[in-house]
């Protein structure tokens, strides 16, 4: 569960450097770069949900949540993930584009549509949880005395935030995030017993899959995206843009501390800290990009996400 907490965590950094990569509709961005920003946006919300839900299980577990611990630096594989053969993928910090929406549909890669094990990882998210819940049915009765679980006033996203006190509410935590994430599997007719999909239209997999096909269709284009460089090396900013990008950065550190915090007290809340760092991050996020170009090239900063440590990015 440290690493399903890494996981959901992890996959934050990629889809904010997209959304806040997309103009605004003032900024003449078309209605389906428009629809696609509120759909990322709405992602973003429900993997902090997925991330409270595992903090949750993990509070539950007596296991306290560790914020940091398998978080990874980008691009780079997923915590745990294969690192190699046709399932690996490398995630990176990119602006909305075909090549980051497909990463995207790779991370949320249905788990009914590929193997679901590997010697060398897990291939899908949801492999991955299959695995933890056949864990979690093996738990001796009463693992799941820890309490400490958040609120349900403080749901950080769309879908039922969870209090985790049994084996059943465990496992309906684990189905909310795979259901928000990649669906069912779709209903084919010659097969009356599969599960149906009702809510394909907010899974994340189609989310993406629908984006990918406005570009496909040129409903958005490059007019409709701030030329954000892609795979950001804070070493190539200018004194200025590595600033900013140390602000940034700043805010992202403390923005996971207060995670920390907030799963370590003996009554978690989401509101406070957490919500705060959150709501810079965004507007540093602008700045940054709105320190120009990067030397000499088309491309402006956006950035690292990466954590700060005595005052310096590391």
């Amino acid at each position: 569960m440290q690493l399903g907490l890494a996981i959901e965590l992890s996959v934050l950094p990629p889809y904010l450097y997209a959304l806040w990569s997309i103009k605004s509709a003032e900024e003449g961005a078309s209605a389906s770069a428009v629809e696609a920003s509120n759909a990322i946006r709405s992602v973003v919300y429900e993997e902090m949900l997925h991330a409270a839900l595992v903090g949750n299980l993990l509070n539950a577990l007596n296991a306290a949540p560790e914020v940091k611990q398998h978080l990874m630096t980008y691009p780079g594989p997923l915590p745990g993930h294969v690192t190699g053969g046709r399932y690996a993928y490398t995630v990176r910090l990119l602006p909305l584009s075909p090549d980051g929406v497909e990463i995207y549909k790779l991370i949320e890669r249905p788990e009914w549509a590929e193997p679901g094990d590997s010697e060398d990882g897990w291939i899908t998210i949801g492999a991955f949880y299959e695995k933890v819940k056949q864990q979690l049915r093996a738990l001796p009765p009463g693992a799941f005395t820890g309490g400490r679980q958040l609120p349900l006033g403080d749901n950080p996203g769309p879908g039922q935030l969870i209090s985790v006190n049994s084996l059943e509410t465990a496992l309906l935590a684990i189905e909310t995030v795979l259901d928000q994430g990649e669906g069912h599997r779709p209903k084919k007719v010659d097969d009356p017993n599969a599960v149906v999909d009702d809510d394909h239209e907010v899974a994340h997999f189609y989310q993406f899959e629908q984006i990918a096909g406005y570009f496909k269709d040129g409903a958005i284009t490059a007019s409709d995206v701030y030329p954000v460089i892609a795979d950001p090396d804070a070493s190539t900013y200018s004194a200025a843009q590595q600033q900013a990008n140390t602000a940034f950065n700043a805010a992202y550190t403390a923005l996971l501390d207060s995670l920390q915090a907030m799963w370590s007290g003996s009554q978690p809340e989401v509101f406070g800290g957490p919500t705060a760092s959150m709501r810079q991050l965004e507007q540093l996020a602008a700045e940054l990009r709105a320190l120009g170009p990067v030397g000499s090239g088309p491309s402006v900063a956006g950035p690292t996400f990466t954590l700060v440590t005595d005052g310096s990015a590391s």
